[in-house]
């Protein structure tokens, strides 16, 4: 019984994880401005990523021995597939879905009121959406990835995301402050490293950017997060919703339930005053042809 709980109550923090990917901060509540249209460098528009032929998709178990040989040869999209990998899947613990709905139920069961997702307890509809849908998400990014865990690589999840979006990998841009900042597990660690803190503050702030004019739609999301409340970007309701608004509009945005869509948009659009939310509709209304765009060109 004891294990079974453990394994139900790590399907709830996956579940808890989703909540925080659309809220978390990337590193601290550092004000490092509030761009809109400029970015460092055009580090999005960088022709390097073009010179590398893309690997086609596969199990990731089956190619990873090419991915490292192509990223350690300067490939981006090798280097990317090898950081996503690594950032979502080193600890995942793989549970087949009618197994994690049994033990779902049982805690619900067990748990009552006392375990809550985004304010809610565990047994209502929402929560119970929320943590299905995570379970969903790590088993479409984290299939075939058995040989992570098994043989774990000697090179990090940053190491291979910033290779990525120096090379102008959109997706990896997208993902980068995600990464950035782990390594430093603790106020201290970001005080004692403030140098490399702010340049990498710096960089994530421009391959954001450069990843959301390239029409990424997981940079538009993570853009949204990064200018709400707890993001890291200095907090702007307004362009946070835009972005939101426009990732909405992508064929990303479908995989999201209902139920959390709609609480994320409610608590955004409870944020603003009838104005503001107008602007930030023509904002999202420009972002999404940026979007069109590159989609056409591509």
């Amino acid at each position: 019984m004891r294990r079974r709980w453990i394994a139900a109550s790590c399907i709830v923090a996956t579940g808890l994880l989703i909540v925080a990917f659309f809220v978390k901060p990337t590193d601290t509540h550092t004000d490092v401005g509030t761009p809109t249209n400029e970015v460092a460098h055009n580090v999005g528009d960088s022709p390097q990523g073009e010179r590398w032929p893309a690997i086609p998709d596969g199990p990731f178990d089956s190619q990873r021995v090419q991915l490292e040989t192509a990223a350690a040869n300067g490939n981006p999209h090798a280097a990317f597939r090898l950081g996503n990998a690594i950032a979502h899947c080193l600890d995942y613990n793989p549970i087949a879905s009618g197994r994690a709905a049994q033990m779902m139920a049982e805690l619900i069961a067990q748990a009552g009121t006392s375990i809550r997702i985004g304010g809610r307890p565990l047994g209502d509809e929402r929560s119970i959406d929320t943590v299905l849908f995570a379970q969903q998400e790590a088993r479409r990014i984290c299939a075939d990835t058995d040989s992570l865990r098994a043989s774990p690589p000697t090179l990090d999840a940053y190491h291979y995301i910033a290779q990525a979006a120096e090379a102008g990998h959109p997706r990896a841009g997208a993902l980068y402050p995600d990464v950035a900042f782990l390594e430093f597990r603790s106020p201290i660690e970001l005080i004692d490293n403030a140098e490399e803190v702010d340049r990498r503050r710096a960089r994530a702030r421009a391959y954001l950017l450069a990843a959301v004019r390239a029409g990424e739609p997981e940079a538009l999301l993570a853009a949204s997060r990064a200018y709400a409340t707890d993001g890291w970007l200095a907090r702007d309701p307004e362009q946070a919703l835009a972005y939101w608004i426009a990732y909405t509009a992508s064929d990303d945005f479908t995989r999201i339930p209902e139920s959390l869509a709609t609480d994320r948009t409610a608590e955004l659009e409870g944020m603003l005053t009838a104005s503001q939310r107008e602007q930030a509709a023509t904002r999202a209304a420009g972002l999404m042809d940026v979007s069109r765009e590159r989609t056409d060109a591509n």
